[in-house]
């Protein structure tokens, strides 16, 4: 089980290595610029102590069921962005503006379990 940190909602912009190369998987593909929640976590068994990323993406037509979990890494703000980068030297790069209805945001916080 993971402990939730914090709670934002944007969008997954791309996935590179360290040096800007795209290396998104065709599975990862699917989630790149749809918007949704992002939910930062502590690991407590795992990888104890360390911090991953589950994103939820939204869809009006309800097409997403599923989710994209990083593996753990080091995580960094600035004001529009935030980036994981996992122990394996892969970027995950999140854009943090993005603009959800208050419905939206509720059918997100409810299908990663936040509100019961």
């Amino acid at each position: 089980m993971a402990k939730i940190l914090q709670e934002e909602f944007g969008s997954l912009q791309k996935i590179t290595d360290l040096f800007g190369k795209d290396c998104t998987s065709v599975e990862e593909r699917k989630y790149i610029g749809y918007p949704g929640m992002i939910l930062i976590l502590i690991s407590e068994h795992q990888a104890p102590g360390q911090k991953f990323i589950r994103f939820y993406p939204y869809d009006k037509a309800g097409v997403f069921t599923d989710t994209l979990t990083t593996p753990v890494g080091r995580i960094t703000k600035t004001l529009d962005t935030l980036v994981l980068q996992s122990r394996f030297d892969t970027k995950y790069l999140f854009s943090r503006e993005y603009n959800l209805t208050p419905d939206a945001k509720f059918i997100l916080e409810l299908r990663a379990g936040i509100l019961d």
